[in-house]
């Protein structure tokens, strides 16, 4: 059968376009938009690269201003200081850590955080434009907060009082939310065997009984801190400014409020436990026990939600807002429509960004979710009392992989493992919390790179 004339332009036509397309496409390049110089003679203790202890916070990309243009804030270790870049103007802002009363104190950053501590405003309620708060936590325990686009200082609190030097923190976190009337939430954990010494200030509760009953009610969010009264109303005499940290391989917690800065609730070694004769007491495998804890199958599919966990770095620490409720996951949603007014004045050419934080999607947020290295923990949010654990180990991924509402492991493993047919680099999915089965085991290396590298290895 012979084309028709017009089949055969036809075909030319997706040809030469084709051909064209072909010689003409430009491959993705990328370039350094911004380049900031740290001195590590002066930065790290070996003067070349940074110890675990030395890390510091990731840079935050955000929109401070409120302007839906990203900015970059970073911490700097020497000095201590924080700052605020612009892609096209540069150095914005820049604010000091140090402190004025106790200079011998080492404030080095250990946690960033930015985000609203008021509420957003909508098409129905306007109000005037918001501004993130930049926050900081440093070594010793202190935690500085600032306007977003000058960096000026808003509060300044201590969590503890002289917290030796040789004391570093093995992970750290900070979460900024407009939540619970605007709450800044502290979390970290120190790297040492020994009980920290330092004074960390632990929220005393008189009656344990009643956090369970509270606990035990409705959904199992109780609204108070178990004696009826509102964690943020508990006066300065409640709290016990002397009693140490229980181990140094606890994770604590610490509320603020993210106006003033002022301690709305503790979570530290010794808090929420029962005691071992108590009726209530339930063992836990890593030790610990919380009042009002329960088991974390009773929120089965609230924790699958925030699935997958992985923790094999620091940086792996975060804590979010959410809610939860027996029976069905309430996944995040919009609390309501955004509006076009909240579109107005992005930018792509500047990297848009909405002005309004994710978690502010969040209804009804009743708890906080923590990612550690230990796993999952969940806390009420207007108390600091722990709802439930997950216990997981670090270095694995746990999501529920084929759907069925267990949670698997997946590792992987780039050598020899006994009992484990075929090449050795392997991605390995095991089923449930212990593991309860095997679901499947594939090579995740290119076989033609491995036989390369075999060939050359031999010569």
């Amino acid at each position: 059968m012979q084309l028709r004339a017009l089949d055969a332009a036809l075909i030319t036509l997706a040809l030469l376009a084709a051909t064209y397309t072909t010689y003409t496409s430009s491959s993705l390049t990328l370039t350094p938009a911004l380049t900031l110089p740290l001195d590590a003679s002066r930065a790290y203790a070996n003067g070349h690269y940074p110890l675990e202890s030395e890390r510091l916070p990731p840079p935050l990309v955000v929109d401070v201003a409120g302007d839906a243009r990203a900015e970059i804030v970073l911490a700097r270790p020497v000095p201590p200081s924080v700052e605020v870049h612009s892609l096209a103007d540069g150095k914005l802002a820049s604010a000091s850590l140090v402190s004025r009363l106790r200079t011998s104190v080492s404030r080095r950053p250990v946690a960033l955080g930015a985000g609203f501590v008021t509420p957003r405003t909508t098409a129905s309620l306007p109000g005037p434009p918001r501004s993130r708060i930049v926050v900081v936590l440093t070594q010793d325990w202190t935690v500085l907060a600032f306007d977003g686009p000058s960096l000026e200082p808003l509060w300044e609190t201590s969590l503890a009082d002289e917290v030796p030097d040789w004391l570093t923190h093995r992970a750290a976190a900070l979460l900024v939310t407009a939540a619970d009337g605007g709450t800044v939430v502290v979390g970290g954990r120190v790297d040492g065997q020994e009980v920290m010494d330092a004074s960390l200030r632990t929220q005393s509760y008189a009656d344990t009984e009643d956090v369970s009953e509270s606990a035990e009610s409705g959904n199992g969010v109780p609204s108070d801190n178990g004696d009826g009264q509102s964690a943020s109303n508990i006066p300065d005499d409640d709290y016990d400014t002397t009693a140490s940290v229980a181990a140094a391989n606890h994770f604590s917690y610490f509320a603020l409020e993210g106006g003033s800065g002022k301690l709305k609730w503790a979570h530290s070694g010794a808090s929420f436990h029962d005691d071992a004769h108590s009726p209530h007491y339930v063992p836990h495998v890593d030790g610990e026990a919380h009042t009002g804890e329960v088991p974390w199958r009773e929120y089965r599919a609230a924790v699958l939600a925030h699935l997958p966990h992985r923790w094999a770095l620091r940086e792996h620490t975060s804590l979010s807002v959410a809610h939860f409720a027996k029976g069905a996951a309430r996944p995040p949603t919009r609390a309501e429509g955004l509006e076009l007014v909240h579109l107005a004045g992005i930018s792509l050419e500047d990297f848009g960004i909405a002005p309004h934080d994710e978690a502010e999607h969040v209804v009804s947020p009743n708890v906080i979710v923590a990612h550690l290295e230990k796993g999952v923990e969940v806390l009420h949010l207007d108390s600091g009392a722990t709802l439930l654990q997950l216990p997981l180990a670090p270095g694995a991924v746990y999501a529920d992989v084929n759907g069925d509402g267990i949670i698997d492991k997946v590792t992987a493993s780039t050598s020899p493992r006994r009992g484990l047919a075929g090449p050795d680099c392997l991605g390995v999915a095991a089923s449930g919390t212990p593991t309860v089965s095997p679901l499947f085991n594939v090579s995740i290396c290119d076989v033609t790179v491995r036989g390369e590298l075999e060939r050359m290895a031999r010569g």
